[in-house]
Parts: structure tokens; sequence; C-alpha cells
């Protein structure tokens, strides 16, 4: 439902079932929309329905469905007064009642036959899963000089047909990571490839972590990619979702940027990255800064510092103390 300033009336129990058929998180698509989980959760309970129609948009695009699948549905409309055709003896008038019922019956089954035809378009469209579609997380905020990671979340109908995932990182950031391991990465290092087969499963999710080279805050990061397949006739599809993040004082797991990281955070976390250990990221760190008070980033040290009750990161469980990563070298990229 729309109103006249320019905003839409969505209904959150269908944006809650739509989110949680695809398994996606509050976080990402908070992040996908450059909105607060706040505000996800707010939209989903249905505290605040009224929303801007550029948030609704990018919500459908999201979760590839229309934008009228999102909206609360109109109060039906009322029944049209009957109103009886004058009855008369004449034979002239009964000829021209008859006639006029006709075209009116006739206009009736070819509007009818219109709005069937539209809705079974619509029913086609909407449900239709498309061929390929590839979806990014990215964090909003990063740290200077400190990993960070990116997910890639990849769906294809036919499962028979083998893909190729391109990610341009941007300048003065380097790969660190990835699972699955990244086949090429260009000679300047930016140029990101993986192929993934499609045997037995249509949903498949690439997770690399990237480190950004020491800049100036306020700088943007931007990322771009796309899908393709071995088949010259396809198309490229674009990689949608999150694509900048900016480099500013906030550890990237920080999602409400409020120097620390509260239980639904640290979930997320664990929800977005099972495999994370494997992949490198500083779960030690992320623990650390969870069981503590929050943190701050020492800009003239390059590190972070951890405040709380726990003196000693190492005594919480699983947890070490922060570390520093390994200065950047460009002769890496080589």
């Amino acid at each position: 439902m729309s109103t006249d300033n320019g905003t839409l009336i969505i209904d959150g129990k269908k944006l809650r079932l739509f989110r949680e058929q695809q398994k996606l998180t509050q976080l990402y698509l908070a992040t996908s929309v450059e909105v607060t989980t706040e505000t996800i959760s707010r939209w989903e309970n249905n505290k605040h329905p009224t929303i801007k129609r550029e948030n609704a948009e990018k919500l459908a695009e999201v979760l590839s469905i229309p934008l009228e699948q999102l909206l609360k549905d109109p109060p039906p409309n009322l029944e049209p007064e009957y109103c009886p055709i004058p009855s008369g003896n004449a034979a002239s008038g009964q000829g021209v009642t008859r006639s006029t019922g006709r075209r009116g019956l006739l206009a009736m089954l070819g509007f009818a036959l219109l709005v069937l035809v539209g809705v079974a378009w619509w029913w086609m469209a909407a449900f239709r899963p498309p061929l390929l579609d590839a979806s990014r997380y990215l964090p909003a905020a990063v740290l200077p000089g400190q990993p960070f990671p990116v997910v890639i979340r990849i769906a294809a109908k036919d499962a028979s047909v083998p893909l190729m995932v391109r990610e341009h990182l941007p300048e003065h950031c380097r790969l660190i990571s990835a699972l699955p391991a990244c086949m090429h990465i260009g000679q300047n290092g930016r140029q990101l490839k993986w192929v993934v087969g499609t045997e037995d499963a249509q949903l498949h999710t690439i997770v690399y972590l990237v480190q950004a080279e020491p800049q100036p805050m306020g700088r943007q990061l931007v990322l771009a990619g796309n899908l393709v397949t071995g088949r010259r006739t396809g198309a490229e599809v674009p990689v949608r979702g999150a694509q900048t993040t900016t480099l500013a004082p906030f550890h990237w797991a920080d999602d409400n940027k409020d120097n620390r990281i509260d239980d639904a955070e640290l979930l997320s976390v664990f929800e977005l990255f099972p495999q994370g250990e494997a992949l490198g990221l500083n779960l030690g760190e992320i623990k650390a800064i969870w069981a503590g008070s929050g943190y701050q980033w020492d800009e003239q040290q390059g590190r972070l510092l951890i405040h709380g009750s726990v003196e000693n990161p190492a005594t919480v469980p699983d947890a070490q103390a922060p570390e520093i990563p390994p200065p950047f070298d460009r002769s890496k990229q080589q």
C-alpha cells in the first residue's frame, strides 16, 4: 500500500517469511539495504511499517521478489451499487435494453480474461526462481590495515552447469585467504576468480578475507563482481547486495558502531562464518571484545584496545590477545 508522501506500507510478517525462506539473517539484510539490524527488526514486527520507497525497493531486490509482495494488502473495494434498468413495454425500448446488456456482458468477460492473464503472468514472474543469482555481504565499516570478511552467496537453478565467480578488489587491498580456495588472483592481485561446481546443491557460498592497506579514515572501498557460465550465449549476472565499505574506527563485527560487540552481533558472526577459524578470522579477538565492556581503536599503534573487567583476554575461553596483521606487502600482489 502506498501513501501520498512517497513512502510505502510494508507487511512485516511477509518480510520475515521471505527472509527466513531464503535463510538470510537480519544482519545480511540490513547490510544489503544499508540500514541497521534494529531497523529490520522494527519492520518485521510492524513497529514501523511505513518506509521509504527506495528502501522497500532495495528489500525486494535483495529478496528477489516483486515489490508488491512486500506491501500490505489494501482494503477491499466496495461493491458497486446495483442500478436496475427501467422496464418498458415498447418493443424499441426492450431491444435497446437487451443490446446494451449483451455489450456490457461481453465487456465484463473481456475484462475478466485480461485480469486472469495478468494474474497468471504475475504468478509466474513472482515464483519462478532466477536461473542465476549472486549476492554479497560486506561489513559497513572496516579498520585500516585489519582483515575483514566478504561473503558471496550463489543460487543456480540448473545444477549441472559450472559457474565462475569474478570479484574485483579495490586498490590497496589484497586477498589473505578464501574458502573455497581462489583459483586466480590476477597480475595485480585484485582480480579474483572461482569455479563453482553445482553437482549436488543449488546454493553455494564463497567466503574470503581481505586486508586493506592503512589509509586515511573515511575512505571508501568499492568491490564489484559478476557471475558467468561456460555457455557463450549466457549473460553475465552482476553480484548484487553491498558493494561499498568505509574505513572507520570500528570493528567489522560491530554492526551498529557502538564500540562493543553484543550477543546478537556475536551470534551473527558464527552464523555468517561457521568456518571462521579455517578462514583465519580472529575469533579470539571478537570473543574478547564481546566478553569485555567495549573497545577503542588506537590509530597511532594501529591496533585495538579492548576494555573490560577481564584483564587478560587469554582467560576468556578460546580467546587470545589481539594480533596485528603483518605489514601490507605490495610484492605479494605480483
